[in-house]
């Protein structure tokens, strides 16, 4: 029976109220409408209509309304505080005052004397019918909010709905507009504010495990080729263990090796060691080395990502506004008071970021300024240290020496400042037998704010600068210069000095796009010299982009004369997009054509052509041809790749001169979910990931935990705070995958999203720390929502009599919920889909103050109990006592 009755509460809404209220209260008036006449009627009382009003989808209220001769009457301060004007009610005199869109433009509305003004310059005065008083509040007509404010309200008397009109931004929606720029804001943070931490780090013994494979074969009438390739994760002894083995069989060949097999033991809080690496690893030396031994740092297990703040200050016109933009998101804004003053503290990130000042100045106008920062990842924030220390055998022996060698590196790195990092290192290589240990450092800098130079020095080995900079167009530039005393292991090309250096360039002809790059290198070895470099020209008209590029190599003195080993090279692509327009087989077409010419034959020397499509939703077909002019030969290739949804398939055929050739490769993940016992499979790469699987459920015993017989929640109800691929199974379980390992993340309950609102979950905002390969287990348990009830009963003459119309607010005592009630002719409310928590509840004060009472208790303390049937909360009666008359007390304060 209680089923039955919530969920004929949950269908009907407020019209299942209409059993408690009086024909008139229903919206249907009992005599026909009459001509108005001033003044109120002594012998009839107006009518109260409930109406439903919703503005813009920012509230939905049911408002207790006066209906008397075809005209609707609306409580003033229950609308002005619906719609967030801020206003004052005094009962000696009844007057309603306030400030209307702006704290300058000041209202007023004098109930004894009928009048208005607004702006102290519009003045208007009304019939006594106009203007009310009741009890609980004071009532005008449509009409004077109509030419007061320019709230122009009118009424569904059929669907018994109000409806508001007008040309103004009302402050709800201008506050509502402000926190959806700031929940962008919090959606789009630098300074992660995490959510209770409800999930940690679950260490096991043996657990999960990703399996990522990729199975080829090349058929063709000379040979035929099989390889394969398979990387497998897993967590074993509280730690991440992963590896790569690879494999090919031939008729006259067969080899298999093993790559990054490794074992990593992780510390997300400990300053003082983060990562313990044993088995296949690379070291941090001046050259990145494969090497098999041990790597232990403090280096963060989660990619730095904040590296310092950044601040951004000037001056503008005293009421403008200012925008500032990360990348080309808002990030926050100013108000610019009578200072014209402006400061932003910005999070600087690692990478390129982006900067944007949008200043909006009161005459309309917009000033943009840009900005562009660079912090290089191998700069470490102020005043910490971090190290580095790896030691084993290399992997390859170094060049020209053909017995096993070994490796000993350390270094450390420290922030001196927010743009100078310093880091000293010592490598030692087992190279020669008198072999002395490298010692080196890299000095890094950030000058001027855009600009970075790099300095390394290593005595016996080598001497580097570089130097870097990106402007706010876009444009860029680098130079570099290394000098090598001596031929070694770090001059594996026995160059005695280099220089490269490259110059990117945006710039507009006649209002078209183009850009242009450079790139260059230059090398002396035993006093002869030679260069490399190219240009690249490129540009874009709506969908066809056009490129031309030239390259040469030159030795001995470098001219600006064309080489005979330079060429040309031309291309262009085109997108047809998805076009009505077009014919079906024409949309989605990507087309490519190139050629080159060759100056050292002084003819063209290649010419291409490729076409791609999307087919089938998920898959996509490919066929190139091109004809090499030197060689004499052409080359045709048709391919097509097709997504499943547990496994990826490419198949690609080449005819050339030579033959046939075909290859098929299949490739995809399969994960295996220890806490379900089933595995998962998937056309992507899970392993040096993690995962989440995420089980919803009705928690039947109270017990808070997911047992046999508990009804799982099958709604696709999940947001989480970074990106991620997310796939439900039949049974109702979430799959994540994609997620860092060791990183914590944000997850949310989308309750809007659950199909039954009165369930409502035990935990709605929280955060989780992923488990390296593997899915982590996150059970979130739903209760049913409560109901609360009770009465309001004002006491006179020693005597209860019912009180309804008023306002009864229940808020949570940690500020997440709040609910608005009103009482029926009866005295009596209610509410339902309440949250299990703890919560106060009062009557509005404002009306209180109309009724001169005071509410006993003032404020309860209720609680609402997590179960799966739902807790009713009954009996919570107010008795409202009237109060000595103390003028000093009549003066509302604003809200």
């Amino acid at each position: 029976m209680i089923v039955l009755y919530r969920r004929l509460l949950l269908a009907f809404g407020i019209f299942g109220l209409s059993f408690f209220l009086p024909i008139g209260a229903l919206g249907v008036p009992n005599t026909p409408a009459s001509p108005s006449v001033k003044g109120e009627k002594k012998d009839e009382k107006p009518e109260e209509v409930f109406l439903t009003f919703n503005y813009r989808n920012l509230l939905n209220k049911v408002f207790v309304t006066l209906y008397d001769d075809g005209t609707f009457y609306l409580p003033v301060s229950g609308i002005l505080e619906s719609l967030k004007i801020p206003h004052n009610v005094n009962l000696s005199p009844p007057v309603i005052s306030g400030s209307y869109l702006n704290s300058e433009n000041k209202f007023e509305l004098n109930f004894k004397t009928h009048t208005a003004q607004i702006d102290s310059k519009k003045r208007f005065s009304f019939n006594a019918s106009s203007m009310r008083i009741r009890e609980i509040d004071y009532y005008v007509s449509l009409d004077v909010l109509r030419q007061v404010f320019d709230l122009n309200f009118s009424v569904d008397f059929n669907n018994l709905v109000l409806k508001l009109e007008t040309p103004h931004q009302l402050p709800i929606v201008a506050e509502f507009e402000r926190q959806r720029k700031r929940s962008r804001q919090d959606r789009f943070e630098l300074k992660k504010n995490y959510y209770p931490l409800k999930f940690g780090r679950n260490r096991k013994k043996l657990a999960g495990g990703f399996l990522d494979y990729s199975i080829g074969s090349t058929i063709s009438s000379n040979n035929n080729l099989y390889s394969y390739n398979l990387k497998a994760g897993g967590e074993l002894l509280g730690g991440d263990i992963q590896g790569s083995l690879f494999g090919n069989h031939s008729k006259n060949n067969n080899h298999i090796t093993t790559q990054n097999l490794r074992w990593r033991y992780g510390w997300k809080d400990n300053p003082y060691i983060t990562q313990a690496i044993m088995g296949q690893t690379r070291s941090d030396g001046p050259e990145n080395r494969s090497f098999t031994g041990i790597r232990l740092t403090n280096d963060p297990i989660e990619s730095r990502f904040i590296y310092d703040e950044y601040e951004i200050e000037g001056t503008t016109t005293p009421g403008s506004e200012v925008e500032l933009y990360f990348n080309e998101t808002l990030y926050d804004y100013r108000e610019i008071k009578q200072n014209g003053r402006y400061r932003f503290l910005v999070p600087l990130t690692y990478g390129t970021s982006r900067l944007k000042l949008k200043i909006y100045d009161p005459a309309g106008g917009v000033h943009t300024q840009q900005r562009r920062l660079q912090v290089p990842y191998n700069f470490v924030p102020t005043d910490k240290l971090i190290y580095h220390f790896n030691a084993g055998q290399l992997e390859s022996p170094i060049f020209g020496n053909t017995r096993e060698s070994n490796i000993v590196q350390g270094d450390i790195s420290y922030g001196v400042s927010n743009w100078l990092t310093q880091k000293l290192g010592v490598e030692y290589l087992q190279y020669l037998p008198d072999q002395s240990p490298l010692v080196y450092s890299t000095t890094s800098a950030r000058l001027f704010k855009e600009y970075l130079v790099n300095v390394d020095l290593a005595p016996t080995a080598f001497y580097r600068i570089n130097a870097n900079a990106v402007y706010p167009s876009s444009a860029s530039w680098d130079i570099a210069f290394s000098h090598y005393p001596d031929a070694g292991p770090y001059n594996i090309l026995g160059n005695d000095q280099e220089i490269s250096g490259s110059v990117f360039l945006p710039f507009s002809i006649l209002e078209q796009s183009f850009n242009i790059r450079f790139f260059g290198n230059h090398n002396i070895r035993n006093d002869k010299t030679s260069t490399r470099y190219n240009l690249n020209l490129n540009t874009r008209l709506n969908s066809l982009n056009l490129g031309l590029r030239y390259a040469g190599n030159k030795s001995g003195v470098f001219t600006s004369s064309v080489g005979s080993s330079s060429a040309l090279s031309t291309y262009a692509t085109y997108y047809t997009g998805r076009r009505p327009s077009l014919p079906k087989i024409l949309r989605n077409l990507f087309l490519r054509g190139e050629f080159g010419y060759d100056f050292s034959l002084s003819k063209l020397d290649r010419v291409s052509a490729q076409i791609s499509r999307n087919v089938f939703k998920e898959g996509r077909i490919q066929a190139s041809f091109s004809r090499n002019f030197t060689g004499g030969f052409n080359l045709l290739t048709v391919g097509f790749t097709i997504d499943f949804n547990y496994t990826r398939s490419s198949s690609t055929v080449r005819y050339s001169n030579s033959g046939t050739t075909f290859n098929q490769n299949i490739r995809g993940s399969i994960g295996y979910d220890d806490n379900q016992r089933n595995f998962r499979f998937s056309n992507r790469q899970h392993v040096e990931r993690a995962g989440a699987a995420v089980r919803m459920y009705v928690d039947r015993n109270n017990s808070g935990n997911y047992d046999t017989g508990d009804d799982i929640v099958k709604d696709d109800a999940i947001r989480l705070g970074q990106a991620g691929t997310t796939e439900q199974t039949e049974d109702g379980m979430i799959y994540v995958s994609q997620l860092q390992p060791y990183k914590r993340i944000n997850m949310e309950i989308n309750k809007s999203a659950i199909q039954n609102p009165l369930l409502v979950p035990e935990i709605e905002k929280f955060s989780f720390v992923t488990d390296p390969n593997q899915y982590k287990a996150i059970n979130i348990p739903f209760y049913m929502s409560g109901v609360i009830s009770g009465k309001v009963t004002k006491l006179k003459n020693g005597q209860k009599k019912a009180q309804p119309g008023l306002r009864i607010y229940l808020e949570s005592e940690d500020g997440t919920f709040k609910k608005e009630m009103r009482t029926f002719n009866d005295g009596s409310f209610y509410a339902y889909e309440i949250p299990p928590g703890s919560y106060t509840l009062h009557i509005d004060p404002k009306q209180l103050k109309f009724l001169n009472s005071s509410a006993t208790p003032e404020t309860m303390h209720i609680k609402v109990k997590p179960t799966a049937e739902g807790d009713f909360v009954e009996n919570l009666n107010f008795i409202l006592k009237p109060k000595s008359s103390d003028p000093s007390s009549q003066q509302r304060t604003q809200h």
